[in-house]
């Protein structure tokens, strides 16, 4: 896969810094899952089932904000069941690409 300079260059740049400190593990990418709420309703998805009781929960976007504070990691993977149904997701993602995070959404694949 292809990346672009800046997230080449912002991979390289965390890494060296964290190797100069002789850090020995840390953080490339943080996953954060802001709901689990799917529009799709895959046959034999274990999705469903597993996160029954918390399917309609989502975290606000302080919460996210606050998990992509405490995490150094350049990359920033907004997840979860479809993380386009998160009635706040433009906020969220703003504020990541403020913080100078690199932003991928993705959905998370159970079927």
């Amino acid at each position: 896969m292809r990346v672009s300079l800046s997230l080449g260059y912002s991979l390289a740049k965390y890494l060296i810094k964290k190797k100069f400190f002789s850090k020995e593990r840390f953080p490339l990418v943080l996953m954060l899952e802001v709901t689990h709420l799917c529009n799709l309703a895959c046959e034999g998805c274990g999705r469903i089932r597993e996160y029954k009781e918390t399917m309609r929960e989502m975290l606000s976007v302080e919460e996210c904000i606050q998990a992509v504070d405490e995490c150094p990691a350049p990359v920033v993977t907004v997840t979860g069941g479809e993380p386009l149904m998160h009635q706040e997701i433009d906020k969220i993602i703003n504020a990541i690409i403020e913080k100078k995070r690199h932003v991928y959404c993705a959905r998370m694949e159970s079927c």
